[in-house]
């Protein structure tokens, strides 16, 4: 019956650390935690993450990363990624601030979509 299901369900959201999962997944820990690996996307998302808490170094590492990686696989399906890579890197060594708010920005627009729930 539904009472049961809801009962049951309750009882095993109830044992989830919310506050440990929502600090798993701040961008700090992302950047921390996530492995390297030798393809292009997911380093562009670890730059983003870089980029978002000023640590430019990292993120100019990351997207260099990036295009080699789509180089050396070759994918027409990478040029936009590694154009991509480039512009971000572009910015970075003409002013990080500037692309740390374009970023921040492109972030607060995505939120405004989602609407607020109210209990």
């Amino acid at each position: 019956n539904i009472e049961a299901m809801a009962t049951t369900i309750g009882n095993a959201l109830a044992k989830i650390d919310l506050s440990a999962a929502i600090a798993g997944g701040s961008i700090e820990r992302i950047l921390a935690g996530e492995p390297r690996h030798k393809v292009p996307s997911p380093n562009l998302n670890l730059a983003v993450c870089a980029v978002y808490l000023g640590r430019d170094r990292e993120a100019q590492s990351l997207l260099k990363d990036v295009v080699r990686y789509a180089l050396e696989d070759g994918r027409p399906a990478y040029r936009e990624l590694i154009a991509t890579a480039e512009t971000y890197l572009e910015k970075l060594r003409s002013g990080q601030d500037a692309l740390r708010q374009e970023l921040i920005a492109t972030m607060e627009y995505n939120w405004t979509h989602f609407k607020a729930v109210q209990p």
